[in-house]
C-alpha cells in the first residue's frame, strides 16, 4: 500500500481535490472530520477542551449539544499557544485513529491511501508514512479573496487564519505534486483526475505484493513450495 499525504492552503481548493480522489475510487482519510468526531460529546478530548477553553469561550458548547467551533477558530488563529493547546488535546486522538485506519487498509489490501491533513506539515507526524505529498496552491490575493468569500470574514480575520499556517510557498517547495488552482474549477478537477489515475497505476505491483493480503498469498505460496519439496 502506498499512503499519498493531500495538504494546501486554506480556502485553496484542496476540497475540490479530495472530492475527485473519492469519485476515484480512492480511500481518503480527512483529518478535519477526525478532529470532529474526536472531539463529539462524552470524549475525553471534548472534555478537556471544556475544561481549558470554557473560560476564554465562554458559549463554547451550544444548546444543540455542538461546539461553538467559529469562536473556537477565531481564539486560537489568533493566539499561537492556544492553537498549540488545542493541537495537543486533539492530536493524541486523531493520531490513533489514523494509526488504526491505516492499518486497517493495509490489512485488506488497499492499493493507494489518501490522507487530507490541512496541517500535515505543521504536525510532522504523518510524513514518514507518506510516499508522496500533494500540495494544492494558488496565488496568494486569490487566497484572502477566496477566504472571505467562503467564511464571510474580515480581512483582518482572513489574514489570521492564513498567517497561523506554514506559508504556502514552503509547502509548494516540499511538495512532490502541485496542483495549481489559481484558474477555472474545471480545471483543477481535471489535474486532479489526472493525478488520481496516475496513483492508481503506480500502486498495482510491489504494493500489493507488500499488503497484508499479498504477504499472506506469499506466504501460502512458500509454504506450498516448501511442503512440495519436502515430499519430493
Amino acid at each position: 500500500m502506498i499512503i499519498i499525504g493531500l495538504t494546501g492552503g486554506i480556502a485553496c481548493g484542496k476540497s475540490t481535490v479530495s472530492n475527485v480522489i473519492v469519485e476515484e475510487n480512492i480511500p481518503l482519510l480527512d483529518c478535519d472530520l477526525i478532529a470532529r468526531e474526536v472531539v463529539e460529546p462524552g470524549t475525553s478530548a471534548r472534555k478537556q477542551l471544556v475544561k481549558v477553553f470554557s473560560k476564554d469561550v465562554p458559549d463554547l458548547e451550544l444548546p444543540d449539544g455542538s461546539l461553538n467551533r467559529k469562536a473556537l477558530g477565531k481564539l486560537v488563529f489568533e493566539d499561537a499557544e492556544k492553537r498549540k493547546a488545542l493541537q495537543s488535546i486533539t492530536g493524541k486522538a486523531i493520531f490513533t485513529r489514523l494509526l488504526k485506519s491505516m492499518l486497517y487498509h493495509w490489512l485488506i489490501g488497499t492499493p493507494v491511501l489518501v490522507i487530507d491533513a490541512p496541517t500535515l506539515y505543521e504536525t510532522k507526524f504523518l510524513i514518514r508514512f507518506c510516499s508522496e505529498i500533494i500540495v494544492v496552491a494558488l496565488d496568494a490575493d486569490k487566497q484572502l479573496e477566496r477566504l472571505m468569500e467562503r467564511d464571510g470574514s474580515s480581512r483582518e480575520d482572513a489574514l489570521n487564519r492564513i498567517r497561523s499556517q506554514m506559508p504556502l510557498e514552503e509547502k509548494v517547495k516540499m511538495a512532490s505534486v502541485v496542483i495549481r488552482n489559481d484558474g477555472s474549477k474545471e480545471e483543477a478537477v481535471e489535474k486532479a483526475r489526472s493525478e488520481a489515475r496516475r496513483l492508481q497505476k503506480k500502486a498495482w505491483g510491489p504494493s500489493i505484493l507488500f499488503s497484508g493480503p499479498g504477504m499472506m498469498v506469499c506466504g501460502a505460496a512458500l509454504a506450498a513450495t516448501f511442503q512440495h519439496f519436502g515430499r519430493a
